[in-house]
């Protein structure tokens, strides 16, 4: 059955499959029979077709379930239509179910027009903290008129994602909910509606516009927007016509937090740009923090003795 799928997937140049939470049906006719049959879940694609490309996902029924992780893994070229639809991770009465949307080594992703609430994926062993939707090491990616809401840890995260373009999305109520993390991980779960995560030296932009950053939390920084680098990073991060209010975190930027982590770096003999942020008509408006209500940034050195002990941190 799965060489036969494969061999039916590979003989197409592109797939449309619908998904219908209320009467579709998880099998092989409804990947290959469209528009007639329609699949149930989304997770019965994502574990079933990966690898591929130029995979368009139409999700026609006003209410989606999400039980369990869905991984979309090395697809180039993936489409997810939502057309309004709501999507929930909450599981009886489990508030917020440990369940998530992963885009892990993808290209060319889209998605629009959904919500997602409830929703808090986790998994220790790869993926970094609670998040509705990661892009893992993605190139070319858009996200629009997607609503995160309401979520167990962050709305959005992208993690060594480069070239994305973020527009007419709403974050609201999105922080750490409940936590299952030891002592340890506790001190790094912070929470909010995005995270950007980029460590590695190689060129990114990224550009988000006309977007709502609402009533969201963090337990330290950066409860809005959080953008995490390394000192190496090279970041082109533009922020325009967005609005940032209600927010609140911990300890710093209750709206935007911005953390550059001192790493050395090897430029082969290049002149890096490094990180340049650029925030342009935005409405920064009632968020709260200990230091820097609006925006803080952390500079973040490590001075380490001779024999690599005693790590010592300084913040500036």
């Amino acid at each position: 059955m799965f060489l036969l799928l494969c061999i039916l997937l590979h003989s197409v140049s592109s797939l449309n499959i619908r998904i219908d939470g209320d009467n579709g049906n998880d099998s092989i006719e409804c990947l290959t029979e469209q528009p007639q049959s329609s699949c149930q879940s989304l997770k019965y694609v994502a574990d079933t077709i990966n690898n591929t490309g130029n995979l368009t996902i139409e999700i026609i029924s006003p209410t989606l379930s999400l039980q369990g992780s869905v991984i979309f893994t090395d697809i180039n070229g993936l489409t997810i239509n939502g057309q309004g639809t709501s999507i929930s991770c909450r599981n009886g009465s489990i508030p917020y179910g440990n369940s998530g949307i992963v885009f892990d080594t993808c290209s060319n992703v889209k998605l629009n027009s959904f919500t997602i609430e409830h929703c808090g994926y986790e998994n220790g062993q790869k993926y970094p903290g609670h998040q509705s939707v990661l892009f893992y090491s993605c190139k070319t990616f858009q996200v629009s008129k997607v609503n995160f809401s309401d979520n167990n840890g962050y709305g959005l995260v992208l993690y060594e994602s480069s070239i994305g373009y973020v527009t007419q999305n709403i974050f609201t109520n999105n922080g750490i909910k409940h936590s299952d993390y030891s002592r340890a991980e506790e001190s790094n779960a912070t929470g909010g509606g995005l995270h950007i995560l980029q460590y590695n030296l190689y060129n990114n932009a990224i550009r988000i516009d006309a977007s709502h950053f609402i009533n969201n939390s963090a337990t330290t920084i950066g409860s809005a927007l959080l953008l995490d680098l390394g000192s190496c990073a090279n970041l082109l991060l533009s922020i325009t016509a967005s609005k940032f209010i209600g927010n609140r975190a911990g300890t710093a930027g209750g709206a935007i937090g911005f953390i550059v982590h001192k790493i050395n770096c090897n430029y082969n003999g290049t002149i890096p740009f490094l990180y340049h942020i650029h925030l342009s008509d935005c409405n920064i408006t009632n968020n709260k923090a200990k230091f820097g209500g609006g925006v803080a940034i952390q500079i973040v050195h490590y001075e380490a003795s001779l024999d690599g002990h005693n790590m010592k941190k300084k913040f500036f």
